[in-house]
């Protein structure tokens, strides 16, 4: 089914962006133009940027032990994932994780101006009012101009900025030699030049770093809240990464574990799965449209021109489905009967299906793998308050609230 009109929202005024466009032959276009760049083989060959930005981030949280200081384990790891996507995506590293605030410049789109904003707070306040006027698309023409004021439409005005003054800055070294993302949509695989009109780059950039980032912080933050949650389940954990490293002393050794032999641990590889099943980063459904004539879905008849959904958390908790849904338990994904297994392949959707799919999956992997175990086999974490509840407030994306923790060492 096609995308609803709820997607005319996050359109920009003359260009649409990848997971804007309603038309599919432009969506085609613009899935092959940038797919190969998250290939599972080209994804691997930049463990050694993830890597890096580990060991700032466990420098971090090294001096967090050290001083006892308590720390939002959460906004350090959206720092993280920002730093890294805009390394990938531009080849420039905006140190977030080096300053320990989220500050990059932004300009306008004449160049007459010249800022500092959070991009983090931007794009996470800005979908607060995309998903507020997406559910009357009909009416965006009066209602985009009369919210113009509002706080949110000008975090969305500053996230824009952002990423004019990141391409800019890209632009102006486009005669040297890259291979970041940004260079696949510059050029084609013959190295003949795509001539995108700015305004495309800028909505593609937005893409690269909202995604990249927002999604996959929300992911870790998820998991790790699950595994303190779920003391037994993180002490198998743990069990089965050090018995995964060649030497069961060498973690004590590695400040950041290596991807290989991580992702090959079938129990880690399931707590993963498990923590996107249970607290989906996206959690609403991503709207589509009946077509004209009409459609039968789960057997029900629905007339043409209906907005329908698939809603990701309902269906991870569905009862008919899976076997106590509501309970967070890895081991449903090796040990569970063959029909829930399956039924978890099926209907386990954090990064939906089909053409629209998210392509950056492998990224979000190699750095949920990478982060979460070295994370928590070098330390422990303790919740700054009895019965914590890990805060959610749902826009777009379900995003996470703070995570307050005390760190301690392990080894």
């Amino acid at each position: 089914m096609r995308k609803d009109k709820f997607y005319r929202t996050i359109s920009g005024d003359t260009d649409e962006s990848i997971v804007s466009t309603r038309n599919r032959d432009e969506h085609a276009r613009k899935r092959r133009q940038i797919s190969n760049v998250f290939s599972h083989r080209n994804v691997l060959s930049m463990e050694s940027l993830v890597a890096a930005k580990v060991q700032q981030l466990v420098e971090r949280l090294d001096a967090a032990a050290a001083s006892g200081e308590m720390i939002d384990i959460r906004q350090w790891l959206n720092y993280f994932t920002f730093d890294v996507i805009s390394m990938m995506a531009f080849g420039n590293d905006p140190g977030f994780l080096r300053s320990g605030n989220a500050q990059a410049a932004a300009e306008t789109t004449n160049g007459s101006k010249v800022y500092r904003v959070d991009p983090i707070m931007s794009f996470q306040d800005n979908t607060v009012h995309v998903a507020t006027l997406g559910h009357w698309p009909a009416l965006l023409r009066v209602t985009k101009p009369l919210t113009r004021w509002s706080m949110y439409s000008k975090r969305g005005d500053d996230f824009t900025n952002m990423c004019i003054h990141q391409v800019r800055r890209r632009l102006e070294k486009v005669s040297h030699p890259r291979n970041d993302f940004f260079q696949h949509l510059l050029t084609d695989s013959k190295g003949e030049k795509r001539c995108l009109p700015f305004g495309e780059l800028v909505q593609e950039a937005g893409v690269l770093l909202s995604a990249g980032s927002d999604t996959t912080a929300s992911a870790m933050t998820n998991t790790l809240y699950l595994w303190l949650r779920h003391p037994d389940v993180l002490e198998k954990l743990r069990t089965e990464i050090e018995s995964a490293l060649p030497d069961t002393k060498s973690a004590k050794h590695l400040v950041v574990l290596p991807h290989t032999p991580m992702r090959n641990v079938d129990y880690l590889r399931a707590c993963l799965d498990e923590g996107l099943r249970h607290l989906p980063p996206t959690s609403i459904g991503l709207l589509r449209m009946t077509p004209p004539e009409g459609a039968r879905i789960a057997g029900h008849w629905i007339r043409g021109g209906v907005t329908v959904s698939v809603p990701t958390y309902t269906i991870h908790h569905d009862t008919t489905l899976f076997s106590d849904p509501w309970t967070y338990r890895p081991e449903r994904w090796l040990e569970g009967n063959a029909k829930e297994r399956q039924n978890l392949k099926d209907y386990v959707i954090p990064f939906t299906l089909g053409r629209h799919a998210c392509i950056g999956r492998n990224i979000a992997f190699l750095e949920q793998t990478v982060v979460l175990s070295t994370l928590v086999t070098r330390y422990a974490f303790e919740f700054t308050a009895q019965g914590f509840q890990l805060p959610v407030l749902e826009r777009i994306n379900a995003n996470p609230g703070p995570l307050p923790v005390l760190i301690l060492y392990r080894i």
